[in-house]
């Protein structure tokens, strides 16, 4: 039947429940993308990723990405905080990293990362609307709802489900579609 505005109460939750995993899930594709990355992990056509910055572990490489985006942080003994890891949603801190690690997939990378339109920043601001629901969150969804041509007036949670301008699909599908594209694009 799929999630057509106005939600019902279940609706709704599914809604948010979707925008928080379709984001979870994109940050989590970064974040094991660069630490793949940087162990020289194998690609799908033969050979690994290379590079002088290679990583010997997870953990070593992990911590020259917090390292290299926030010099000041610093590990505890329990290892790296979540707040000190790169916003791993960004593309562009992700590139840079890969980049400063002279990776050799940084450049397929960024490529692929340069296909798409921004829908990450987008599907970023909607999640944080689910998550934190305030005045400058709403505030952000509507400005991105009338930048995409949607009506902008309704409930922020339900305007990344309306279709944007001259659009058969939902934004939030898409984003979706622009996401997966991405991923095909970047080397594998």
């Amino acid at each position: 039947r799929g999630l057509r505005p106005p939600f019902s109460h279940d609706d709704a939750l599914v809604a948010n429940l979707l925008l928080i995993e379709v984001a979870n899930t994109w940050q989590s594709f970064m974040r094991r993308y660069f630490l793949t990355s940087a162990v020289g992990g194998l690609l799908a056509f033969g050979g690994a990723v290379s590079g002088s910055g290679m990583s010997r572990s997870g953990s070593e490489a992990l911590d020259r990405a917090v390292l290299f985006n926030r010099p000041n942080a610093v590990k505890s003994a329990r290892g790296w905080d979540y707040r000190d890891e790169p916003n791993w949603m960004d593309p562009t801190i992700v590139s840079r990293t890969l980049h400063h690690l002279n990776l050799s997939n940084a450049s397929g990378f960024t490529s692929a990362m340069s296909a798409g339109s921004g829908s990450y920043d987008r599907l970023y601001s909607c999640r944080n609307f689910v998550a934190h629901r305030n005045r400058g969150t709403a505030l952000k969804v509507r400005q991105l709802a009338r930048n995409e041509g949607v009506r902008h007036n309704l409930d922020p949670l339900e305007l990344p489900h309306l279709p944007g301008r001259a659009r058969p699909q939902s934004l939030v599908c898409d984003w979706l579609d622009e996401l997966i594209a991405i991923v095909e694009l970047v080397p594998q």
